[in-house]
C-alpha cells in the first residue's frame, strides 16, 4: 500500500473562478490557496512530508544558484516562455528556502514590498526636493538617491 497522492489544490478569488466567481468550495481531495506562494509553501510541506526535500537551508541556497544561473541563460536567451519556467523554479526554490528557515515567503515578500514603497516614495521626494522629478534624472542620480534613503533608514 503506498501513501496517499497528495491533495490536489483550487485557486480561490475572483480572477481564479473561485467563490467569488461560482467556483463554490473545493471539490474532495482539493485544498483552496490564496495565492501562487502559498499553493508553493503548501507543495513543500507535501514534498516534504515524503521525504522529498533538502536536508538544510545550505541545500536550498545551492539550488537557488542553480535557478539564477539557468535564469540568466533563459534572460540571454530572450525567449519569454523559458524566462517565466525558469523564474517559477527561482521562486519557488525561494519558498523553500523561507520554509528551511521559518521565514513564510509570503511574510517576507509583503515586507519587501512594504520597504520598496516607503523607500520609493521617500526618493521620488528628494528628487522633487531637489528641483527636478525622479524621471527627469539621470540614471546614476536615481541610484545615488535611492543609496541616500537606503543608508538613512539603515541609520
Amino acid at each position: 500500500m503506498g501513501a496517499p497522492p497528495p491533495p490536489r489544490h483550487r485557486a480561490d478569488g475572483p480572477d481564479r473562478g473561485g467563490p467569488g466567481r461560482g467556483g463554490g468550495a473545493p471539490a474532495a481531495g482539493e485544498v483552496a490557496y490564496e495565492n501562487p506562494l502559498t499553493r508553493a509553501a503548501l507543495d513543500g510541506e507535501l514534498a516534504a512530508a515524503q521525504g522529498f526535500d533538502w536536508p538544510d537551508p545550505a541545500g536550498v541556497l545551492d539550488k537557488l544558484t542553480e535557478e539564477l544561473a539557468e535564469l540568466r541563460e533563459a534572460v540571454a536567451g530572450g525567449d519569454p516562455g523559458a524566462i517565466a519556467h525558469e523564474l517559477g523554479d527561482l521562486l519557488l526554490a525561494a519558498v523553500s528556502l523561507g520554509r528551511h528557515t521559518g521565514v513564510p515567503a509570503g511574510h517576507a515578500l509583503e515586507a519587501a514590498n512594504r520597504r520598496f514603497e516607503r523607500r520609493f516614495a521617500a526618493v521620488c521626494a528628494r528628487a522633487e526636493a531637489g528641483g527636478a522629478p525622479l524621471a527627469a534624472r539621470a540614471p546614476e542620480d536615481r541610484e545615488r538617491l535611492w543609496a541616500e534613503v537606503k543608508a538613512m533608514e539603515a541609520g
